[in-house]
């Protein structure tokens, strides 16, 4: 890996366990509970994401080498979708206009369908 991989990793990482330790120290609402869950989704799924990486190299996993685990743009591509997805959940609960939440549904609705179309008609899944 490259030094400035190593440091989101580990930046990603930090994020993470800081998150954890704020909600467990200070009760505090479920949204920002749940977008620390997220941060630990993220962290897990960047870690599956490299592991192509190691295939060739580490004997130990060598029989994952023509599986579905060999390539990963699978695995970014769904994650992306969901991760948008959170994004857009996270701001449409902090938003007090009863319109804009309904507005940020429709798109959500709509981004969800575009990507899901793209996935399937483009041929990249």
């Amino acid at each position: 890996m490259r030094p400035l991989e190593v440091i989101f990793h580990i930046a990603e990482l930090l994020a993470a366990i800081t998150g954890t330790f704020y909600i467990t120290k200070y009760r505090i609402n479920n949204v920002i509970r749940y977008f620390v869950y997220f941060l630990w989704i993220t962290v897990f799924i960047e870690n599956i994401g490299n592991l192509p990486r190691f295939i060739d190299k580490w004997d130990s996993i060598s029989f994952l080498k023509g599986s579905f685990l060999e390539k990963n743009a699978w695995l970014y591509n769904v994650y992306s979708i969901f991760s948008y997805c959170v994004y857009f959940i996270f701001f449409k609960l902090n938003l007090s206009s009863r319109l804009n939440r309904k507005i940020l549904d429709i798109m959500i609705i709509l981004f969800v369908i575009s990507c899901v179309l793209n996935l399937i008609f483009s041929g990249v899944f």
